[in-house]
């Protein structure tokens, strides 16, 4: 899962460069536009969120196991 939570965070990283390209091109023609976080940074936290949730239970329920 290590890996998985490398690959979402590097695409993060790159939907928010884009995002920030986004809103300097817009901030004086579509100001509403750049309010926030765009569409893909969202929800790719969305997706480590979750990621990091299922790794966390994940560890737990090994460590509940009975021997």
């Amino acid at each position: 899962m290590r890996d998985i939570l490398k690959l979402v965070d590097q695409l993060i990283e790159v939907a928010e460069e884009e995002d920030r390209k986004h809103k300097i091109k817009h901030i004086n023609s579509k100001a509403e536009t750049t309010v926030g976080e765009g569409f893909m940074v969202f929800h790719l936290k969305q997706i480590k969120k979750y990621v990091e949730e299922r790794r966390e239970n994940d560890f737990k329920s090994e460590n509940n196991r009975p021997e």
